[in-house]
């Protein structure tokens, strides 16, 4: 793949961040645009390049850089203009990836991974050796999104990717597996869920709330993983003043049902570290009284997550040192924890007083444990209304 003469895609902010990287390293013949009011794209002072419209591919012609981010669709534009992806063009965080001396670290798998790759890129030791590439395999990617992410398999000299859990996760972890290079080294870690401060008893575990609308660009609703008590005080038509009033003074599950509860929790962690050579069942049962350990019953707050990374720069043999992280890493809502519930577990703080954070499309929000239980209510009992409606499926 020929960098030394390329064509920009994009006279925007990205444009001229990738021209002031690259300008030493590469010539640019000109950029491209659909805006067709713009005529030249001057990245910096004395310095202009013309802009051309897309064209049909006519013959061999210089490399073409996507500086958009939204680089998806305008690879779908020039794949139907004849060109082929890494071959004719590449998006420009794919070219920060291939043109770096650095090895490539592709972590797969759910949004765990996610939390685990942006702790890995506080360890000074691990981004001199590694450019790290993230791709969930929950997602339905687009035609490009997914020819780049088997691109990057065939280049990739670490791949961190999750235990199957599913029959299907099974299928895609080997085909993952079949196309890694020889040389590729690979870590598979567990799945790390807790449902002991999130008891639920009218559903499965890990479900999705039923009364959450998704929308695109977003793999979180502000209350993606439902209660099934809220819901089923909701169901019953109790006010928001009933259901505090429930929350302070009822013993919502009785203690042995909680002891059963978190014993079971124990005795999955011990099983899924049989199956690997990760730990954390005992960081987990040593810690989770003291502080809050998971945002929701599927999520990690940032310790534990922390706490993997390490284990995965220890098996790397890279230096554990890692900066403090102070925005959370799992983009999902802190879910409240019971009063009965913290008092059988004996939690070690209040979690009435809690500030919990919310997950919203507007960025997050600081809110009272009250206000979570009425912003709860009023989005589940909107999207059961419309429902009822059949205004949503």
């Amino acid at each position: 793949m020929d960098r030394r003469h390329i064509n920009i895609f994009g006279c925007g902010k990205t444009a001229v961040q990738f021209y002031n990287r690259y300008k030493k390293q590469v010539q640019i013949g000109y950029a491209i645009s659909n805006n067709k009011k713009e005529l030249f794209f001057s990245p910096e002072e004395g310095v202009e390049y013309k802009v051309k419209r897309p064209e049909a591919k006519m013959g061999q012609e210089d490399l073409i850089i996507i500086c958009s981010n939204d680089y998806d669709n305008i690879a779908e534009q020039l794949m139907l203009l004849g060109y082929q992806p890494f071959k004719d063009f590449i998006d420009y965080q794919l070219a920060d990836i291939l043109w770096s001396e650095k090895k490539i670290a592709l972590l797969y798998g759910i949004c765990h991974l996610r939390g685990i790759s942006e702790c890995l890129r506080q360890s000074k030791e691990f981004t001199e050796r590694y450019e790290v590439f993230y791709y969930a395999n929950y997602l339905i990617s687009s035609v490009y999104g997914n020819m780049r992410f088997q691109y990057i398999i065939t280049k990739c000299d670490l791949l961190i990717y999750n235990f199957a859990a599913s029959p299907e996760s099974s299928r895609m972890n080997e085909a993952v597996l079949s196309r890694l290079p020889k040389k590729g080294k690979t870590l598979c870690l567990p799945i790390i869920y807790f449902g002991g401060y999130f008891p639920q008893s009218q559903r499965m575990f890990n479900e999705m709330n039923p009364y959450a609308i998704k929308c695109d660009g977003y793999n979180y609703t502000p209350f993606s993983y439902g209660d099934s008590w809220l819901n089923q005080c909701i169901d019953q038509g109790m006010s928001v003043a009933d259901i505090l009033d429930s929350l302070y003074h009822t013993d919502i599950y009785d203690e042995q049902f909680l002891e059963s509860y978190l014993e079971n929790e124990w005795k999955r962690f011990r099983f899924q570290e049989q199956q690997g050579e990760f730990r954390f069942a005992d960081y987990i049962q040593e810690n989770f009284q003291k502080r809050r350990l998971f945002r929701n019953e599927g999520h990690m707050e940032n310790e534990i997550l922390i706490y993997y990374a390490r284990q995965v720069l220890e098996k790397l043999d890279v230096d554990d040192t890692l900066n403090i992280i102070d925005e959370p890493l799992m983009k999902c809502s802190q879910h409240l924890i019971y009063p009965s519930t913290a008092k059988i577990l004996g939690l070690e703080w209040d979690v009435m007083n809690e500030i919990l954070d919310l997950y919203t499309y507007n960025g997050w929000k600081k809110i009272s444990v009250c206000e979570f239980v009425e912003k709860y209510v009023e989005y589940s009992s909107a999207i059961r209304r419309l429902k009822s409606e059949k205004l949503l499926p």
